[in-house]
């Protein structure tokens, strides 16, 4: 047998690894595995055959040999044999976890397989119902003569199925910064291409069957979770979207298709980007929570973060939780072990994930900043996007935004009316949301990563 063969029929969760070192003319292997009774060892340096670990008081497992080299740590498999629990270390001594590869299969018969592509097709265990296979409806569509759509066919389907629930598609500006050797030298809006869009709506699908998994099992998990808006929300953007003169429907409670008809009614308006926002801010955020309320923004029942576990906690918190599915542990056991953690995880999860948002959010502003830094004199063309009692925002054409204080502004008595417009009170010069102006670059500063324009004469 060699290490590849083993990896294909065993499944791996990792505990802490104490590395391995050389001492006098021996290498000696470590791993903590309190719980465990036996611990087995194999690698190149023994033709791949097992050998039995000792275990310490402590809880350390430990395996000496004088027939491998530096070259051979590198080739080895630590693991125990209690039940369906197998582990794997590493020998750099921070540990790799190997989970099962899961896959998702989306046919033309209303339904996907949620499977484990790799390492399932061998085992028979159950969890309610075939481990391997888990169905969710996704919306009817048909095919000629049984054909597979091709990626770009099956991403549209799923993206009609979407705007068929009433989802709201929010356009949001987002910036691509250029940098080179650490300086700001270009920002442009970052554009989706249609590849970008196939894999995101599969990773919607994907996420979807994950939490639609755990939900029907009733097993603990983390979950995403975006509210409906609340009440006082939906009556300021009501009350904003009047002021606009823009369509409002008839709607006590606010359903995903009722902001879906909004952003319709205004698209060709020409303050639709403020629209955009304006519904936007209107929204809960979204957060983590072992409790599956539903995802107002997808317009979905169930929704988690499955597809990224290499980059955000979360997705690798349900990762471990699917794998012991496979594993074969029952409902009990999982809630015995999980239903503390996915608690704490959720709140961690939202905790982290809102200062890394302040953090880019922070950084990026900085970076605009900088840039700007080499711009300043020179005057551009924009949009405001929002407007307050002591100014008013501009949004450049790259994304870059910046403040026209009120101080800048010709002399008179600026009033705001709460919510849209400046007005000068005496020459009725009213500058509002929507408005194309021309703006020079009066300054920026990169440590607070914000940015000064003075309205120019130019008004469009």
């Amino acid at each position: 047998m060699n290490l590849k063969d083993f990896y294909k029929g065993n499944l791996f969760d990792c505990y802490n690894f104490f590395g391995a070192h050389k001492e006098n003319d021996e290498f000696i292997f470590r791993t903590y595995a309190p719980a465990a009774k036996e611990v087995m060892i194999f690698g190149s340096f023994n033709d791949w055959k097992e050998e039995e670990m000792k275990k310490d008081e402590g809880g350390i497992f430990l395996f000496k040999t004088n027939k491998t080299s530096f070259g051979d740590m590198y080739k080895y498999v630590i693991y125990s044999k209690d039940g369906h629990r197998y582990e794997h270390c590493d020998p750099y001594g921070f540990g790799m976890e190997l989970r099962p590869a899961f896959a998702s299969y989306i046919t033309d018969s209303d339904e996907y397989r949620f499977t484990d592509e790799r390492w399932l097709k061998n085992r028979t265990k159950n969890f309610n119902s075939p481990m391997n296979i888990y169905e969710l409806h996704l919306g009817s569509w048909k095919t000629h003569n049984n054909q597979w759509y091709n990626y770009s066919e099956l991403a549209d389907i799923l993206i009609l199925n979407r705007r068929k629930r009433g989802a709201p598609e929010i356009e949001t500006s987002e910036s691509k910064l250029i940098i080179d050797n650490g300086m700001c030298r270009e920002i442009v809006p970052r554009t989706r291409g249609k590849s970008e869009m196939i894999i995101e709506e599969f990773m919607l699908t994907a996420n979807e069957a994950a939490a639609r998994t755990a939900h029907e099992n009733d097993i603990p998990f983390v979950y995403r979770v975006h509210e409906a808006p609340s009440p006082e929300k939906i009556n300021d953007l009501k009350e904003g979207l009047r002021r606009l003169n823009v369509e409002v429907p008839v709607f006590t409670e606010a359903k995903p298709v009722h902001l879906s008809e909004i952003l319709r009614n205004s698209k060709d308006k020409p303050f639709y980007p403020v629209i955009n926002m304006m519904t936007l801010r209107s929204m809960a955020k979204a957060k983590y929570e072992p409790e599956p309320k539903g995802h107002f923004g997808l317009a979905l029942d169930d929704y988690a973060h499955f597809t990224s576990p290499i980059r955000r906690y979360p997705d690798l918190a349900i990762h471990r939780i699917l794998t012991d599915i496979i594993n074969g542990y029952d409902k009990e056991k999982l809630i015995k072990r999980y239903s503390g953690f996915v608690q704490k995880a959720s709140q961690r999860s939202t905790e982290t994930e809102i200062r890394a948002m302040n953090i880019e959010r922070n950084c990026e502003d900085c970076y605009k900043a900088e840039y700007m830094q080499q711009h300043i004199g020179e005057i551009f063309k924009g949009l405001i996007s929002s407007v307050t009692e002591y100014g008013f925002y501009v949004e450049l054409e790259n994304t870059v935004e910046g403040l026209v204080h009120v101080n800048s502004l010709p002399e008179g008595n600026y009033i705001y009316d709460g919510f849209f417009s400046l007005t000068e009170e005496f020459s009725n010069t009213v500058y509002s949301v929507g408005t194309k102006v021309s703006v020079l670059c009066a300054g920026a500063d990169v440590n607070s990563g914000k940015i000064d324009f003075n309205i120019t004469d130019n008004k469009e």
